[in-house]
């Protein structure tokens, strides 16, 4: 019989405040996990990483034979969708420093959220959505080049955090590159029912 490891990814945020990204893998390849999201986070895996630290992951994963299925943000610190030029240029700016250590790290995917509202005055929905497709605009080429694909999530705090609302402002978007990821846990949080997510 097959462990579960065999059957399940696991997510690292559990452990981004208690050891390195490293660390983790080779803690999780003991208990027969076969592939993980890594989560950047200072300590754990962030973009200012030594090439020495990269390089200590990469040999983790490639002796451990744990697979990198996708890395993820910390999504609820940036906004894409933001009402102000300078935090949307610069939510941007991090996820392509997060597609090329994606890139660096042979990651199938990266996950991106699609935005933030204010929950006191929120933007209207159109104009939130042209936020987040002009960061597409800027992000999707780079992850195709690099052989990244982008997944959005339904995320619980975003402008769309439903299956039904996301879906169709990817169907608007209209590349059929980008992929959706969808959070059990996310959509259990706002009374979706999963099943129908």
């Amino acid at each position: 019989m097959s462990r579960w490891g065999d059957y399940f990814g696991i997510n690292s945020y559990s452990y981004t405040q208690s050891m390195s990204a490293a660390r983790c893998v080779g803690k999780l390849a003991e208990h027969g996990v076969k592939s993980v999201e890594l989560m950047f986070y200072q300590g754990h895996l962030w973009i200012t990483d030594t090439k020495a630290k990269l390089g200590e992951l990469r040999h983790t994963l490639e002796q451990t034979g744990v697979t990198l299925v996708s890395l993820n943000g910390p999504n609820i610190d940036l906004n894409i969708a933001a009402a102000t030029v300078e935090m949307r240029e610069h939510s941007i700016a991090l996820n392509i420093e997060y597609l090329r250590m994606a890139a660096e790290l042979n990651a199938r995917g990266l996950i991106l959220g699609p935005g933030k509202p204010n929950p006191l005055f929120p933007l209207p929905l159109e104009t939130m959505e042209s936020h987040f497709f002009r960061a597409l605009d800027v992000l999707l080429p780079i992850a195709e080049r690099d052989g990244i694909e982008l997944w959005v999530e339904n995320m619980p705090f975003a402008f769309l955090p439903d299956a039904d609302g996301l879906m169709a402002s990817i169907d608007r978007y209209g590349a059929g590159t980008i992929g959706v990821v969808y959070g059990v846990a996310n959509g259990h949080f706002i009374g979706e029912e999963p099943v129908a997510g």
